[in-house]
């Protein structure tokens, strides 16, 4: 049953949780995983897009690999997006750090990461609805993309976009 029919016939939390399931079933663990997906050539899209955006802020240079430093690898992260029915709505795909090849010390000094409490959240809507306020909310692409890192950290280039003729060059970000 479609979930825009279901909307219909299930109460409000039944809904919540069958738009939960799906959107959990439809993310993509990895690369391997995307390339067997009929809408591989749009994830090969939002690969590119991710790249291009690294290119355009300039986030790293390719170098070769020092001796004796720390190289952390990379990986995309496939995530659909959905609208409030279920449907999908857009696609993520970033490249991420795999942080635990991170040494303490060499890679990085200290962890940090801005999040927002989910109660935190519920209160700012509360407080919205009970002053008949309206909300908006915005998703800045890339905006990760700005921090500027304290260490300097050696990363693998994402397997499968290696740039040609410099395979075995490392991104030094």
């Amino acid at each position: 049953m479609a979930l825009a029919k279901a909307g219909n016939e299930l109460n409000t939390f039944e809904f919540a949780m069958a738009a939960a399931v799906q959107a959990m079933r439809n993310d993509t663990e990895n690369i391997t995983e995307a390339k067997w997906l009929d809408d591989w050539p749009d994830w090969d899209k939002f690969i590119q897009n991710e790249l291009d955006q690294h290119e355009k802020m300039g986030i790293w240079e390719l170098v070769e690999p020092p001796n004796g430093v720390n190289i952390i690898g990379s990986h995309f992260v496939f995530h659909y997006k959905h609208d409030a029915i279920g449907n999908i709505a857009s696609c993520k795909a970033r490249l991420v750090e795999q942080g635990f090849t991170q040494a303490e010390g060499i890679d990085y000094k200290e962890i940090f990461s801005l999040t927002a409490k989910l109660s935190t959240i519920h209160i700012i809507i509360a407080i919205a609805a009970c002053n008949d306020w309206e909300l908006e909310q915005m998703d800045i692409d890339g905006d990760y993309l700005n921090a500027t890192p304290s260490e300097t950290i050696y990363m693998c280039q994402p397997k499968g976009y290696e740039v040609p003729g410099k395979e075995n060059h490392i991104c030094l970000l």
